[in-house]
């Protein structure tokens, strides 16, 4: 697996977005928001509950931490791993599975990357680019569910339709951080995101520039 010259592997990575004050958003929705959608409009009213500490209830500190925090995520979609990425407060850095590319962007200078780690040469990326190719990440997934507050209580979020379906997600990750997302159906799970972290907290800087000693393309 190649390494990149933050000393971290190559199949790690992130996703991130624009500040807002309190605290850091993903600027894309992908399949998750079209189902959002879709229940919104059969949901019933949702009371909302759960505890608080010190630092604000689960659902705050998880936004907290999955926009302005850093970590390294691996996300599947119906079990089937779809990558691993390096985020750090907008930065991100992911490989897709079954691929020899990573993308690379740096919310610091505004910069981003498409790597080839087979011709071992990089190429300028945008940023709406590179958040097409994060959509497994928890930013960008949990984004339009962090809103609804009144659907949560505590830590675990879940949204009942008239017609039998359910969103739930679950912050049962270090920090809370997701854990989870998943929609279900009369039939059971019509889909289910997991995701699985290392690094909380422990992530460099130097994940977020082009790797040393590949060569520039345009």
């Amino acid at each position: 697996m190649a390494r990149g010259d933050g000393g971290e592997s190559s199949h790690e990575t992130g996703v991130g977005e624009r500040p807002d004050g309190a605290c850091r958003r993903v600027g894309g929705r992908r399949a998750a928001t079209l189902l959002v959608a879709l229940v919104l409009a059969a949901a019933p009213a949702a009371g909302c509950g759960g505890g608080e500490g010190a630092q604000g209830p689960p659902r705050e500190q998880s936004m907290r931490i999955t926009f302005e925090g850093s970590y390294q995520v691996k996300g599947t979609d119906d079990g089937v791993v779809q990558g691993v990425g390096i985020y750090s407060n907008g930065s991100f850095r992911l490989i897709l599975e079954d691929t020899s590319r990573m993308v690379i962007y740096n919310d610091g200078s505004g910069e981003g990357w498409l790597v080839s780690l087979s011709r071992r040469t990089y190429e300028p990326l945008s940023r709406d680019e590179a958040l097409l190719k994060a959509g497994f990440m928890p930013g960008l997934v949990m984004e339009p569910y962090f809103e609804l507050e009144q659907f949560w209580s505590g830590p675990e979020f879940r949204m009942d339709t008239s017609d039998g379906r359910s969103v739930k997600a679950y912050l049962d990750g270090p920090q809370y951080l997701p854990g989870s997302w998943l929609a279900e159906g009369e039939r059971g799970t019509l889909k289910e995101i997991r995701w699985e972290y290392r690094r909380v907290g422990q992530v460099s800087a130097a994940n977020f520039q082009p790797p040393e000693g590949f060569a520039a393309t345009e």
